[in-house]
């Protein structure tokens, strides 16, 4: 089971500024703004090849953001669709539908509202080195599945709307492995220091005295002249 959030969105880039080139916002054909974020080797293909006062269709990983209740599409660019324009190496090499405002979406559904109609997708990343943690991030789509029971993994066929993720189609992959549970930790021995062991009592020896009590020895008496 592949977990995946990638997409295509046709749009004309303007950079936040000429220091924040990497930010900025996606204005698409249909007049949506989508704020957006560039990365990777992004910057030097756009640079080099592409005429940011023209529209392009970009190559993106979505995110979504609560905003005044509202699920607010975000952008991550990684490439641009234009074999025809820039080399092989340059051009994206998989096929993500190729459509505009097509996006492709498999996950773990962990929640599913009927009365809002949404559904909420949990989507792992694969660490980028060797003894990194996996990571996640949730993904909020419109529309609601025939939700059976939590530990489900999905594929979804997503379609843009403004800056909203609209669920097309849905489809049951399989059911995902249970999770493994973490051991549980023994408990510490409480702090205030350790107690030591005490040694035997001889028969017929007197008790040991309490460690607080001081014996207190009387001084001679002065000689008498």
């Amino acid at each position: 089971m592949q977990y995946r959030a990638i997409g295509v969105v046709r749009g004309r880039y303007v950079p936040a500024s000429e220091t924040e080139f990497n930010r900025g916002v996606l204005i698409t054909e249909d007049g949506a703004e989508i704020e957006t974020v560039l990365l990777g080797q992004v910057m030097n293909l756009i640079k080099k090849y592409l005429d940011l006062n023209e529209p392009h269709l970009w190559v993106v990983y979505p995110r979504t953001r609560e905003v005044d209740n509202d699920a607010r599409l975000h952008l991550q660019v990684v490439g641009v669709w234009e074999p025809e324009r820039l080399q092989q190496e340059q051009a994206i090499d998989s096929d993500p539908g190729v459509s505009d405002g097509y996006f492709s979406v498999r996950g773990e559904v962990i929640f599913n509202s009927q009365d809002k109609n949404f559904v909420v997708v949990k989507v792992q990343q694969l660490p980028r080195r060797r003894g990194d943690k996996v990571r996640a991030f949730k993904i909020k789509l419109k529309g609601t599945v025939s939700m059976k029971s939590p530990g489900y993994f999905w594929d979804f066929q997503v379609q843009r709307e403004g800056t909203t993720l609209v669920v097309n189609e849905a489809t049951v992959v399989g059911v995902l492995p249970p999770r493994k549970l973490k051991p549980k930790r023994k408990p510490r021995p409480a702090t205030g220091g350790s107690a030591r062991p005490q040694r035997p009592q001889r028969l017929g020896a007197p008790p040991p005295r309490p460690a607080s009590f001081q014996s207190i020895r009387r001084s001679p008496k002065p000689p008498v002249n």
